[in-house]
């Protein structure tokens, strides 16, 4: 059986707002060898996004040692939304050696609003930076990050 542990878990209320930038709101870092060679990492996250009266979503996206593992897009078009943004990565048989499927562990679904690269090729078996970025899409929109949780788990 496998072990599965909460790494971290912030209900803290992050903002981005007067800006269109891609900005940090958060990041942690992931001790070395926390995955294993099999090992996974799954975020989950809340999103919240207000278009600031302009019909444009807000952007969420989830570093992993620099490597872009989610890009989400949040928010309900002209209205205020939230989105709730899951991924997993896991290694491959390595520790240099990652898949992140598109998988939407919410709707059990593949994701329609993500893009992910699918590989990576982060040393896990070394301290990484896990980040997490939001992006108005407009200077008058505001993207939230609610709560975020990383779970850690080996088989």
């Amino acid at each position: 059986t496998g072990v599965e542990r909460v790494l971290f878990s912030d209900p803290t209320r992050y903002s981005v707002t007067g800006t269109t930038t891609e900005t940090t709101v958060w990041s942690r870092t992931v001790p070395g060898g926390s995955l294993g060679v099999n090992g996974y990492l799954e975020c989950g996250l809340v999103c919240l996004a207000s278009p600031g009266g302009v019909n444009l979503n807000q952007y969420a996206r989830i570093y992993y040692g620099g490597t872009l593992i989610k890009y989400a897009s949040i928010g309900a078009g002209g209205g205020t939304g939230t989105t709730f943004v899951n991924q997993i990565m896991y290694n491959n048989g390595s520790t240099t050696a990652q898949k992140f499927p598109d998988f939407d562990l919410i709707t059990f679904t593949v994701s329609t609003n993500s893009t992910v690269p699918g590989t990576g090729t982060v040393n896990t078996a070394v301290d990484q930076i896990l980040s997490i970025t939001l992006q108005p899409s407009f200077s008058t929109g505001t993207a939230f990050l609610d709560l975020t949780k990383v779970i850690v788990g080996n088989p």
